[in-house]
């Protein structure tokens, strides 16, 4: 490195000043970087788009199974998704609760009813910079007749190619399909009260209700079952003057492990934050409230893009669109 003058230093020192006074993520220009190098916005990986409005099948009636979560990793370096998870709330932005005495965690918090896990020991599933990944329910070509009985629908998706499939091959087994020996599955590590329960109910996110969290554990998956990740809750249904109670336990998973999340809820649905506005100062969804027939399916939550990078404030309301999904081949 060359010696700087005095001047040199000056316009140096200035420069460095004003570059850390700079609020925005957005690297500063990098003389040395190679013209074939993404400048790196974010710095986690994103929840690219959720298809869960289904599609209405030619006999007349909505699907459900043909769902699936894409991730992108925006930043310059390549994550595993090894160990991560993706974990779905029991409590809905719809039905408004009111929670018990001391147990309202929601600013430190998550509650999770079902969590469940990527495959992998550390390094063997990589994202690498500009790349994305595509989680389906069941990794099956939905445009063709399926084994279980399920008639071709021409409205659905190819999901035969998926990068993993988030049902369990117990969870496939039991609803009399054959398991993609090709797709990794996930597994289950909390599902309604009970841990790794392969064949408990399956994640799901076709009801449009819920808030979806990818998540990377602070812990091993085991540890999960100690006590101070137990979240035993009771509340009171304030929705439309409602009185009824009730009461759950569920994973409590620090807010700090969350990578990224969306909010699932119609836009005229909306009663109250079902987690910390940190995580999701907002809400959306690809479907409407009481969906019939004369209402349209088969749209997605697809993340907006300014020109330049993917749009992420923590907020679903302002990052997502409601258009078509990205698998959907144009005929």
């Amino acid at each position: 490195m060359k010696h700087l003058t005095n001047r040199g230093l000056v316009v140096f020192a200035l420069a460095a000043l004003a570059l850390s006074s700079c609020k925005s993520k957005e690297e500063p220009d990098d003389p040395n970087r190679k013209n074939n190098e993404k400048v790196a916005t974010l710095d986690h990986l994103i929840i690219q788009e959720v298809f869960h409005s289904g599609n209405w099948h030619p006999r007349g009636y909505p699907t459900k199974d043909d769902a699936y979560i894409k991730i992108y990793n925006p930043t310059n370096k390549t994550v595993y998704l090894d160990g991560m998870a993706l974990l779905m709330t029991p409590f809905s932005s719809n039905i408004q609760l009111e929670l018990g005495q001391d147990c309202d965690f929601r600013e430190t918090h998550i509650a999770g009813d079902k969590v469940i896990q990527f495959p992998g020991k550390g390094e063997e599933y990589p994202i690498e910079p500009g790349k994305v990944i595509l989680v389906a329910h069941t990794a099956i070509d939905y445009t063709k007749d399926v084994e279980d009985g399920t008639a071709a629908n021409p409205n659905s998706f190819d999901l035969s190619n998926a990068n993993f499939e988030w049902l369990t091959k117990e969870q496939i087994n039991e609803d009399d399909r054959k398991d993609n020996e090709k797709v990794p599955n996930m597994s289950v590590i909390y599902s309604g009260r009970e841990f790794f329960d392969q064949t408990s109910p399956n994640f799901t996110i076709s009801s449009g209700y819920g808030l979806i969290a990818l998540v990377k554990l602070g812990v091993s998956a085991k540890d999960l079952e100690k006590d101070e990740y137990k979240w035993e809750c009771t509340w009171n249904n304030a929705s439309g003057g409602h009185g009824h109670g009730g009461s759950g336990t569920y994973l409590k998973i620090p807010n700090a492990w969350i990578v990224d999340a969306v909010n699932l809820c119609p836009k005229e649905a909306f009663k109250w934050y079902i987690s910390s506005r940190t995580i999701d100062a907002g809400w959306t969804s690809a479907m409407i409230h009481r969906p019939s027939k004369k209402k349209p399916l088969g749209l997605a939550l697809v993340r907006k893009h300014d020109g330049k990078n993917f749009v992420d404030t923590n907020n679903s309301t302002v990052d997502f669109e409601v258009v078509e999904p990205s698998l959907r081949v144009k005929k």
